[in-house]
């Protein structure tokens, strides 16, 4: 007779385990009691043979029909419970990601900013001199910048790191937010002078820009 302890004892580490109990004899009856127990509470649903079947079998094996789903319950109680730890842990592992990539980026516009004078030092003129042309592809404006070319060791130098390509070509576009926009170059500029046509370049956000010497088609 299966009406209790040995049946309870086997689905509840089914409850404390999920799917990762291994599938024994004992599991497999504790599936086929609830099955039998779901047919007989629902009979408007089940063909009359079934639920019948279903019924005399669970007469047979003198099944607590009530212990059975009330297991079952709390198995998927369980379940659900686990599911929303699970959820909540994902949630978290993203904000700590996003925190960080955040704290990377501020951390980057600080040290640019910091190296606002030291760029200043490439710079010929004073600051405020129009001298290229940038075009924004993210919404597709174009203006005249000040512009300073500048190579990876220049950068790194400037900004006492290493985080530059120390080969590459990078562009510090001097703007009025209080640091200057610096794009990656996607090749070196000629004798450190902007291209005639367009180059395409890239900043910290990923954002896409084209950086070319003034003119009447770049930029009237």
């Amino acid at each position: 007779m299966m009406k209790s302890t040995k049946w309870l004892a086997c689905a509840g580490a089914l409850v404390l385990a999920g799917c990762a109990t291994p599938i024994t004899a004992e599991n497999i009856q504790s599936i086929q009691a609830l099955r039998l127990c779901q047919v007989a509470q629902t009979p408007g649903r089940q063909d009359p043979l079934e639920l019948e079947l279903s019924r005399s079998e669970l007469d047979r094996r003198g099944t607590d029909c009530e212990a059975v789903l009330e297991v079952e319950r709390q198995r998927q109680e369980e379940l659900q419970r686990l599911r929303v730890i699970a959820q909540k842990d994902r949630a978290e592992e993203l904000r700590i990601r996003e925190a960080e990539a955040l704290d990377r980026q501020l951390a980057q516009e600080a040290r640019v900013a910091e190296a606002f004078g030291v760029f200043g030092a490439y710079h010929e003129g004073p600051i405020g001199n129009l001298n290229a042309c940038i075009y924004s592809e993210a919404d597709d404006r174009r203006w005249r910048a000040d512009v300073v070319a500048m190579t990876g060791d220049q950068m790194n130098s400037a900004t006492q790191t290493f985080e530059y390509r120390n080969f590459g070509q990078y562009a510090v576009v001097f703007e009025g937010r209080g640091y200057p926009l610096v794009i990656e170059m996607s090749f070196n500029f000629h004798n450190g002078e902007f291209p005639l046509s367009p180059m395409r370049g890239t900043d910290d956000h990923g954002d896409v820009w084209y950086v070319s010497s003034i003119s009447p088609l770049n930029c009237g």
